[in-house]
């Protein structure tokens, strides 16, 4: 799975354009009217960071509130390696730095996706469930999603201003024309299914596909399973390291998605097919685009994916080649396919920086103050008044006038699974965590080069987990 191009794109592009429009906004709306120095917080924020994403909320910050000062401290990170102890390492790392490593500790600290979760669980952070209860915060005013994805073992560590997240866009037309009730929200994969094989059955015109990848962050239909396995509950490991390859999850899931793909219920992803012809497309990918030329019902966005959507529809801002013609169809917005035991767990999630407050602060006042301002309705609505490439997780934000009458909660309404993590497990060697991804992909890649059926899935998931215990085995690992 990967993260979604267009964030990439938004952090290239936010100090060229928004950000300084951003700056403009806040300063005219005189954003120095809440904060930190209203709180009597006096004295420098020390920040500990592992990257530069903080640096456009710390220079808005600074601009409206000219007295405050902060320290940034950029975190040293151990060198990428096979060892069993990388992630004890890391951790190890993150702790003296957090104790302050001989000086005051930091108070606010930026944590990569990926570790928020380790951390959290290894007392670093200070819960801020209390955070919540205030009246700025209330619940309705936040994106669900965006509290659950950051809910570790009960309790919120760490808020992120803006994120990233997965929907379903689908043509209106199409299932209108099938005779098929269009999808809403909280379907499971069956209800999704039986929907698509119905408007597959009856389609008529260009129709070929049910549901698109797309462009989006299911690169393959292994990344799609994968993913669904985590709805699910499932990953590579148990809690105490021991190998779940072949669970009862992942066979359902491989199957039925084989199945998908086998009868035209799912079209392949765009990496799909320009590695299948081996070169870029002559034209845009949007004059071969399966959802755009109405050969499928659906497909899976993010919400920059939406926003070329709209751009593509609207005739705005998009070079679209010599084949282009625009869409006519009615559409709109869906939340992701849930599980099939009736569970709100919807799609991926990705936040685009956590904020978090150090356990061990001696002044977590200062970091709290920070997080008020970089949540706050002022903030939202200066990003709104920009270039929005992202959700905002302040959601009254989200609205624009070009945007009436699509469905975006969609985005956000549901809690996600999981995102695979690129660290071991604790007890698991890194190069035994790689070998179970490499054994999964090449037994998946092998069931899709044929007609597999469930019995077919779960020989090879089977055989897949021997191999795995019999690789670890005898080195010990």
């Amino acid at each position: 799975m990967r993260w979604p191009a267009g964030d990439r794109r938004f952090l290239l592009r936010a100090w060229n354009r928004p950000f300084f429009a951003m700056l403009l906004v806040l300063v005219l709306a005189g954003c120095a009217a809440g904060g930190g120095a209203e709180r009597g917080t006096a004295g420098p924020l020390r920040v500990l960071v592992a990257g530069y994403a903080f640096d456009e909320y710390a220079t808005l910050y600074l601009v409206a509130h000219p007295e405050a000062s902060i320290e940034r401290t950029l975190l040293s990170l151990p060198e990428r390696t096979d060892r069993l102890d990388y992630l004890q390492t890391l951790l190890e790392r993150y702790r003296a730095a957090l104790s302050g490593d001989g000086g005051p500790p930091p108070d606010l600290v930026v944590v990569d996706p990926d570790l928020y979760p380790v951390l959290a669980r290894n007392g670093l952070l200070r819960p801020l469930d209390d955070l919540l209860r205030e009246p700025e915060f209330k619940p309705e005013a936040l994106a669900p999603i965006v509290v659950s994805g950051l809910t570790v073992d009960g309790h919120l560590y760490g808020l992120t201003p803006t994120f990233a997240a997965t929907a379903i866009v689908y043509n209106a037309d199409a299932f209108r024309r099938a005779g098929v009730e269009p999808p809403s929200d909280g379907m499971s994969w069956t209800a999704w299914r039986e929907r698509l094989a119905a408007v597959v059955a009856r389609a008529g015109g260009p129709l070929r596909y049910g549901l698109s990848l797309g462009n989006g962050p299911f690169s393959t239909l292994y990344d799609l399973a994968e993913y669904r396995v985590a709805q699910a509950g499932g990953g590579l490991f148990s809690a105490d390291g021991k190998p779940t390859l072949d669970l009862p999850a992942r066979r359902e899931a491989w199957a039925d998605l084989l199945r998908w793909r086998r009868e035209n219920w799912l079209a392949p992803s765009v990496y799909e097919q320009l590695s299948a012809e081996g070169s870029a497309p002559a034209e845009p990918l949007y004059a071969e685009d399966d959802f755009l030329t109405g050969r499928a019902a659906a497909m899976v966005v993010t919400f920059y994916d939406l926003r070329r959507l709209i751009d593509l529809f609207s005739g705005e801002n998009v070079y679209v080649g010599d084949r282009w013609v625009r869409p006519a169809f009615s559409w709109n917005v869906v939340g992701f396919p849930r599980p099939d035991d009736g569970r709100a767990v919807g799609g991926p999630f990705w936040p685009s920086l956590i904020l978090t407050v150090n356990a061990k602060s001696d002044h977590p006042e200062r970091a709290l103050d920070f997080l008020r301002f970089v949540l706050s309705d002022r903030v939202a609505e200066a990003k709104r008044s920009t270039d929005l490439w992202e959700l905002l997780t302040r959601v009254d934000a989200n609205r624009h006038p070009a945007w009436e009458g699509l469905h975006l909660s969609a985005f956000w309404s549901d809690a996600p699974a999981p995102l695979p993590s690129p660290y071991a497990p604790p007890g698991v060697p890194e190069e035994t965590y790689v070998q179970a991804e490499g054994l999964l992909r090449e037994a998946f890649s092998r069931l899709s080069a044929g007609p597999a059926g469930p019995e077919a899935v779960a020989q090879a998931l089977a055989e897949v987990e021997r191999r795995l215990r019999a690789w670890s085995a005898p080195a010990g690992r």
